[in-house]
């Protein structure tokens, strides 16, 4: 039992961290055989293993990513672009290729200069990204972000009464609470979920944390616009809101029904 349970925990960790279950097996190593603590040993257990994976996240992995071309997006000294969660940081799910770390940076940068004066400027609140090793490496749940080239980026939100807008998102993740069609736009997501049940599966894990915020479409229209002017190839997101926002460029495009949802976020990519 102790074996299974030990071989699900390997699974888990590399699936969410990529590296979790290598830094694991070596904690395993040096417990049982180095280290060999004789009192405490299950707190001693679990705070090695912390400080193990502490040292690898933030010493290890960084140099050995950038031989990969890839770089973690900026979540200290921040400015113009930060992560919605811990959780994609501290699980090294915020890795890209230096092209789109420079691109992002300089979409951030102008996004926030031109709302300075109005709001005292804005950050970009940036969601999944890639994994830092391994072209094809799979970042469950996602399809594509497996080469450093993808970036999930939050809608912009604002308050109840649309005073201000907020570098927040309504829910924990910043997926899975939709901003749905409205009456007249194109229903993509109906037509989606007649055949494909897991289109709109991002809902389970869309945990609300801030009910009073509302989606801001100037805002996120306006985001939308440097995305199509900067050097992004690809942008995708649902229909309606492409038909809501009356853009029109060649980069938007629709992700297919096999993907999931995606009126909770907004994906780029680079060639």
């Amino acid at each position: 039992m102790k074996i299974f349970l030990r071989i699900v925990w390997f699974v888990m960790l590399t699936v969410v961290t990529q590296v979790g279950g290598l830094v694991y097996v070596i904690h395993l190593v040096l417990y049982h055989k180095v280290w060999k603590p004789k009192k405490w040993k299950w707190l001693k257990r679990q705070a090695s293993f912390v400080l193990l994976y502490a040292f690898v996240w933030l010493i290890v992995i960084p140099p050995l990513a950038k031989l990969n071309n890839r770089r973690p997006l900026p979540y200290i000294n921040i400015t113009t672009l930060q992560p919605q969660n811990w959780f994609t940081v501290f699980c090294n799910r915020h890795y890209v290729h230096e092209d789109l770390y420079y691109t992002m940076e300089a979409v951030s940068e102008d996004f926030s200069n031109q709302s300075a004066d109005r709001m005292g400027g804005l950050t970009l609140n940036y969601l999944d990204a890639n994994f830092p090793f391994m072209d094809g490496f799979p970042l469950i749940p996602h399809l594509s972000h497996n080469d450093g080239k993808k970036l999930d980026l939050a809608f912009r939100y604002n308050s109840n009464d649309e005073s201000s807008s907020k570098n927040q998102t309504r829910s924990l993740l910043g997926y899975g609470v939709y901003e749905e069609p409205q009456e007249g736009e194109i229903d993509q997501t109906a037509i989606c979920k007649r055949t494909r049940w897991q289109y709109d599966i991002t809902k389970y894990i869309g945990i609300p944390i801030h009910s009073t915020l509302r989606y801001d479409g100037a805002e996120t229209e306006r985001l939308m616009s440097l995305l199509i002017d900067s050097d992004i190839e690809k942008i995708f997101i649902e229909p309606h809101l492409k038909q809501r926002m009356g853009l029109f460029s060649d980069k938007i495009r629709f992700h297919g029904c096999h993907a999931v949802r995606h009126d909770d976020h907004i994906h780029v990519q680079i060639p």
